[in-house]
């Protein structure tokens, strides 16, 4: 018998075997390479929460309720997570505790004993500071499902494949297989006694999203100054791997099964490559497409990479300095086909970048990346996407560019403007005059000087170019031109002083 053929999922595989093993997981039934996980998702009617994560609102949460394995749940993880910007200095958190399943009606209605637990913690042993956390995270979340009127919305599940090296956390990596979401909308509660659908019961085509990739997350835990290991940046760029920044399961999934309550939907939405499951979901809508027949699976492009090439960590080495694409879901590209033709007819096949932190990873690391491993986004001519850089870029380092350009052109106008009354009031001397003739082409250098560099560093930033984006040399020669300016007048009044007292 021949040998099989090693296909794409097998090379990925072992791209990763080669560094790290894989990392076994402990159950009821003893220790397995793959688990099967299932999170469901709460959020209200107008999907409060969805939205908060999409737009990365500071603050934003998203509440979980998470087990392993593919039996009756018993054991439940209630988690929070909690997105921060990173620019701020501050981090994401995921908080949690663990309830018996019975225990979650009383978590989802209000009613959780909290002193009974408190005391079975005393009696372990735990300590003080332990309870006191665990106490004002049980309150703040029950809290929080009361108050939001939060429900359960979707739910993730999929098969995770864990590697990892024994007590080292310096690369871990998790490949998620045969996911799809459910919608957690629309069964029969049984009077509260039930929070997650019978799964003995059928589920429509329009309540499951089968998602076409499997999901590889990247964490990282370097040191300050370090940088990634040279395999993991190798694997991003093997062109295995199809990166997706900001990739969320819980975001993909209430966007495709909760649509007609979203009001804005993720950019990947229109990634060619998922089209063919969202209009599976009876979700063809959200999509934008150059016409309204979604059976003839019409193309947006590419890949949503290069669509919004502006919510990417870096750009292309062949991308068109125009305008970007942008939408919600009530703002629908008019003619995305003809974009692509004039603006991203060059991209390669080879889609990899740096991105950051994935929703829906088990733990914050120092860098991560969210990829799509998969071969289906291929068949485009042209050059190849930058080399991938761990360089992060928050969307306000595009506002601090704006500003230190407003700064420099302040300055320019108030030295003209300094210039212009110098020459208006000194018509019968000429060293002042001279003076103010001087300031002029320095108030126009500084100008001149804000816009190239506001135009320099703005495309740095958008292509994530490695390497510094100030200028060392540029503010230094400004400033010796202004001093050699104002050191010239000084001079020149002082000798008109000392030939006036002389005289």
């Amino acid at each position: 018998m021949p040998p099989l053929p090693l296909t794409l999922a097998h090379a990925r595989r072992y791209a990763v075997l080669q560094h790290l093993p894989v990392f076994l997981q402990k159950t009821a039934t003893g220790e397995t390479d793959s688990q099967l996980t299932n999170s469901v998702y709460l959020d209200n009617p107008s999907l409060e929460l969805y939205h908060g994560r999409l737009d990365k609102t500071p603050g934003a949460i998203a509440v979980r309720l998470r087990w392993y394995g593919s039996g009756k749940p018993e054991t439940i993880f209630v988690e929070r997570k909690t997105h921060r910007d990173s620019w701020t200095g501050e981090v994401s958190v995921k908080e949690r505790f663990i309830v018996k399943e019975s225990d979650v009606q009383s978590i989802m209605n209000g009613t959780f004993d909290r002193v009974k637990h408190r005391n079975k913690m005393m009696d372990s042993g735990k300590s003080a500071e332990e309870i006191a956390d665990w106490e004002l995270l049980v309150r703040e979340i029950t809290q929080a499902i009361d108050t939001k009127l939060l429900v359960p919305t979707m739910r993730t599940q999929y098969m995770r494949t864990a590697f990892q090296i024994p007590f080292d956390a310096t690369v871990r990596v998790s490949l998620d297989t045969n996911l799809c979401m459910i919608s957690e909308r629309g069964y029969d509660l049984e009077n509260g006694k039930r929070w997650h659908r019978d799964p003995s019961v059928p589920i429509q085509n329009t309540e499951i999203a089968r998602f076409p990739h499997a999901v590889l997350e990247v964490k990282l835990e370097v040191k300050e100054g370090s940088q990634c290991p040279e395999w993991v940046t190798e694997l991003q760029n093997s062109g295995m791997l199809y990166e997706v920044h900001k990739f969320s399961k819980f975001i993909h999934g209430c966007a495709t099964l909760q649509s007609e309550d979203v009001q804005a939907v993720p950019y990947w939405i229109d990634d060619n490559s998922i089209k063919e499951s969202i209009i599976a979901s009876g979700s063809g809508h959200i999509l934008a497409n150059s016409d309204n027949e979604y059976g003839n699976r019409t193309a947006a492009g590419p890949g949503a990479n290069q669509i919004y090439g502006h919510l990417l960590p870096h750009g292309t080495t062949a991308e068109k300095r125009g305008g970007v694409i942008g939408r919600t879901s009530q703002q629908k590209v008019d003619d995305v086909s003809k974009a692509f033709g004039q603006k991203y007819e060059n991209y390669g096949t080879s889609y990899q970048n740096a991105y950051g932190d994935d929703e829906d990873d088990d733990e914050e690391g120092d860098c991560e990346c969210s990829l799509w491993p998969t071969s289906v986004c291929g068949g485009f001519v042209g050059e190849e996407a930058a080399a991938t850089s761990i360089q992060k870029v928050e969307p306000k380092v595009f506002f601090a560019n704006e500003r230190t350009f407003l700064h420099w052109l302040h300055m320019g106008v108030l030295l003209s403007g300094v210039a212009s009354g110098v020459l208006a009031f000194a018509a019968n001397d000429a060293i002042i005059q001279f003076y103010g003739i001087l300031l002029l082409p320095v108030a126009l250098g500084f100008c001149v000087y804000a816009l190239h560099t506001f135009l320099w560093r703005a495309e740095r930033i958008k292509l994530r170019v490695p390497g510094r984006w100030d200028d060392p040399l540029g503010p230094v020669v400004i400033a010796v031109v202004l001093c050699a300016v104002l050191t010239l007048n000084f001079f020149m009044r002082l000798f008109d002083l000392m030939t006036h007292h002389e005289l």
